[in-house]
């Protein structure tokens, strides 16, 4: 696992496959040498692994939650696979425990203060962590009292700062599943937020036993979990729209202006100007996860080199065989590997600092880049997005409508082409949005983090109201709020399942 942290993919995947052959039944190796196929974008073996892990040791979580993530990334996934993953595992681990879950005695008055519960190990400086800055320290505490449940090993600022918000503290890394569930029935929790679920560091089988009355996703999982436990899941309507592509869900969507709330982790790198201007050529890049690159994305950004000469590109990736592995495809579709150049896993300054060679992104597909996109217009380095049917492939769409530049989502791989190969050769247009993107993105619902907590505590306000309305206890007006399955507010709107089976009805539970 060190030799991974280090980013040496060829000694860890030595390592692992040796340990493999002489321990054949231990899932955590299979699980750990999962993991690192994945982060090579080998993602059939990873996939493949994972299941081996899972027919050894089928009530690992671990392994179950890991494949079903990985899934997101496969370019060869249906939906309605991927759904059918997520379902598989809902009945054979978690439905058991929700039907022996016992009922809620929440007072379900709809208007009082809510004890509002969320969960991570990555309070700290993660992703995660910073998307919950703006929404933790923008909380309006009459409206909602804040629980936070921290698995962190290693705290930092972050850490520290999600603390000082935070109205009750609690550490759970040590804490098996069930006791963390009836920590949360005894702190009265109302509702419980959750951004990992089939992540790294997910209990999902703490949802599975429904702790609280009212369960809601959202965060760092790009789709449903597919866990009946789970009431509703926090989306956009450029996500997810409203008449828009089938997308099989478990849960019921609360549809806020956007997903995203964006927190720099570092604010004083100023935009360069394009490096085009110096260079003489146009660099193109992708500074994302390498699991999220497959054959059939460098084969499209192959034709955009193709289309303006000269032109160069940068991508994340460690060192090991699968730099060779893209490089191979590349020069398949006839471009010189000395225009592909690899730069390694950074610390965030130095990672921020790589915006300053890249011109123009180029988004991956089908699974794009979320908070690597939002880094890459914050240092003004504009992203081309394709539109996908999924939730994982709509991020890029869902950001630049935001950032009222739709141009730049294309529905089709020739106007992905056209869009790019069009910015690189108008320089000076290129240099002016480069310019301006910080400013736009500032200013933009994306980093408005007070509006953002605001429609969050109304999603939460509104399932609240839906679960008073249904309880045996609940005072005689309160039926009154019961929703439909489709209800709008002043910010959102509220949407049944899309499956065939409803799981949940209009009031969660």
């Amino acid at each position: 696992e060190a030799c991974r942290l280090l980013g040496k993919f060829d000694e860890c995947r030595a390592t692992y496959e040796r340990a493999l052959l002489r321990h054949p039944h231990d899932s955590g190796i299979y699980n750990n040498l999962g993991n690192l196929y994945a982060d090579a974008a080998q993602i059939d073996l990873s996939l493949d692994t994972y299941r081996k892990g899972i027919a050894i040791c089928p009530d690992s979580t671990a392994l179950h939650s890991n494949l079903l993530y990985t899934l997101q990334f496969h370019a060869g996934s249906t939906t309605e696979e991927v759904y059918a993953a997520h379902r598989q595992f809902n009945e054979t681990l978690c439905e058991p425990l929700r039907r022996a879950a016992p009922p809620h005695d929440n007072d379900p008055s709809p208007e009082r203060r809510l004890r509002v519960a969320y969960f991570s190990p990555d309070f700290r400086e993660h992703a995660l962590g910073f998307y919950m800055l703006p929404l933790l320290t923008n909380h309006d505490k009459s409206q909602v009292e804040v629980f936070v449940y921290s698995a962190v090993q290693m705290p930092d600022f972050v850490t520290f700062r999600i603390r000082q918000v935070a109205d009750y503290w609690m550490e759970y890394r040590e804490w098996p599943d069930e006791q963390l569930a009836e920590r949360l029935r005894a702190d009265k929790i109302e509702i419980r937020g959750d951004g990992h679920l089939h992540r790294n560091g997910a209990r999902p089988l703490v949802f599975a036993r429904r702790p609280a009355p009212v369960q809601i996703a959202f965060a760092g999982y790009p789709g449903t979990s597919g866990i009946t436990a789970i009431d509703y899941r926090l989306t956009d309507p450029y996500l997810e729209p409203e008449g828009g592509p089938r997308v099989p869900s478990a849960e019921k969507l609360l549809r806020m202006q956007t997903f995203w709330c964006y927190y720099p982790q570092v604010t004083d790198i100023p935009v360069a100007p394009p490096p085009a201007a110096k260079n003489g050529y146009v660099t193109f890049g992708n500074l994302n996860n390498f699991k999220k690159f497959n054959e059939g994305t460098f084969a499209l950004w192959a034709r955009v080199l193709a289309a303006v000469p000269q032109s160069r590109l940068v991508m994340l990736a460690a060192q090991g065989i699968h730099r060779q592995w893209a490089t191979d495809i590349f020069a398949r579709h006839g471009i010189a590997v000395e225009r592909i150049t690899f730069v390694p896993r950074q610390r965030q300054r130095s990672y921020m600092e790589t915006y300053h060679t890249i011109d123009i992104g180029l988004d991956s597909f089908p699974y794009n880049g979320h908070t690597t996109s939002l880094d890459s217009f914050y240092m003004g380095v504009p992203v081309v997005t394709l539109i996908g049917q999924t939730p994982v492939s709509r991020a890029g769409y869902s950001q630049l409508r935001n950032l009222e530049l739709p141009e730049l989502a294309v529905p089709d791989h020739e106007d992905f082409i056209a869009v790019a190969a069009g910015l690189a050769n108008d320089l000076p247009r290129l240099a002016t949005l480069r310019a301006g993107l910080r400013e736009r993105l500032t200013r933009s619902p994306l980093m408005d983090g007070p509006r953002f907590a605001r429609e969050v505590e109304a999603a939460y306000r509104l399932a609240w109201r839906n679960w008073c309305a249904t309880h045996p206890r609940a005072p005689y007006w309160t039926f009154a709020v019961r929703a439909p399955v489709s209800v709008r507010s002043s910010t959102m709107r509220v949407s049944g399942s899309t499956s065939s089976e409803r799981f949940v009805d209009s009031a969660g539970q």
